[in-house]
């Protein structure tokens, strides 16, 4: 299936309102609804959140951690 970069069209969607927890597989299935592309809406809405849930892999890249405060847990 492709997506074409329809970011605002999935950040827009009812389902997916504001200040909710939402996972890739929430934005694909609104991505599929309305042809957007669910790792670019994620990426856009990764810039506008307060709280950012990531594997333990991203950390080292400074993008995602420029300027952030970063909390590891490592409980098990």
């Amino acid at each position: 299936m492709s997506f074409n970069r329809n970011t605002t069209m999935v950040r827009a969607h009812p389902s997916l309102r504001k200040g909710g927890c939402y996972d890739i597989e929430d934005l694909v299935k609104v991505g599929e609804m309305v042809q957007g592309c669910p790792y670019f809406a994620a990426q856009a809405m990764a810039e506008v959140t307060d709280i950012f849930f990531c594997p333990y892999s991203y950390i080292i890249n400074p993008q995602i951690r420029q300027g952030n405060i970063i909390i590891l847990d490592e409980a098990q």
